[in-house]
């Protein structure tokens, strides 16, 4: 799944503890519920992983720039966008809508 926003800035974003929370916040308290964040782990190569936690289930969200466009690109396994498709689109909405708070 693509995030039509520059890599770049995502990665600058998360790398600055007051915007990370920001960018990655829930609309209300009920979906921080549902998905929370847990982790970000140091970015390494252009991977960042961010973990959350969706009820007992725990998701790796493991984001790359895409190489054609430069934009953030959700990457999963052919069955793993499947089984995420769900929790890819909510995060990708997430960050879009959270973006210009941010940037």
């Amino acid at each position: 799944m693509i995030i039509s926003k520059d890599f770049e800035i995502f990665k600058n974003i998360l790398h600055d503890k007051k915007k990370a929370p920001i960018l990655l916040k829930p609309p209300n308290w009920l979906y921080d519920i549902v998905m929370r964040w847990k982790k970000i782990y140091p970015v390494v190569d252009d991977i960042i992983f961010i973990s959350f936690n969706s009820g007992r289930y725990h998701y790796k969200a493991e984001f790359v720039k895409d190489k054609e466009t430069g934009y953030i690109k959700i990457k999963n396994s052919k069955s793993g966008a499947i089984w995420w498709s769900f929790l890819n689109s909510y995060i990708s909405k997430r960050i879009t809508r959270n973006w210009n708070k941010v940037s």
